[in-house]
């Protein structure tokens, strides 16, 4: 039996769902999914698993993502913000001012969601 396609939306809401359980692996295995797919990904499928990453307290898999995101040109002011605020959530002020810095680099502006994760 052949499974029904999915479209981008389906897909993120698989990873949403992810989410709400704190599920890593799953979220990763949805991504896959759609990877394999051949349905165009765009950066917010992405920073979605990468929140369930930080949800999760994750940080290891989401640097790890973020990386694989920036090599594929896959990242927004989103993505950093993200990530930040799973810095802040583990109260590492250096790896924050790190990565503020980063962005910066990048060419992309810090916002005010920027300063107050």
């Amino acid at each position: 039996e052949v499974a029904p396609s999915l479209d981008i939306q389906n897909y993120m809401s698989l990873i949403r769902a992810a989410g709400r359980d704190r599920d890593v692996d799953r979220a990763f295995a949805v991504l896959n999914r759609l990877k394999a797919s051949g349905v165009h990904i765009d950066v917010a499928a992405f920073n979605c698993v990468l929140d369930v990453c930080v949800s999760a307290g994750d940080m290891d898999r989401a640097r790890a993502l973020v990386k694989d995101m920036r090599a594929s040109k896959h990242v927004d002011v989103i993505t950093y913000n993200t990530l930040l605020k799973g810095y802040t959530a583990k109260a590492d002020v250096r790896g924050a001012k790190e990565l503020l810095a980063e962005m910066s680099s990048l060419g992309l502006r810090p916002n005010d969601v920027s300063y107050n994760c």
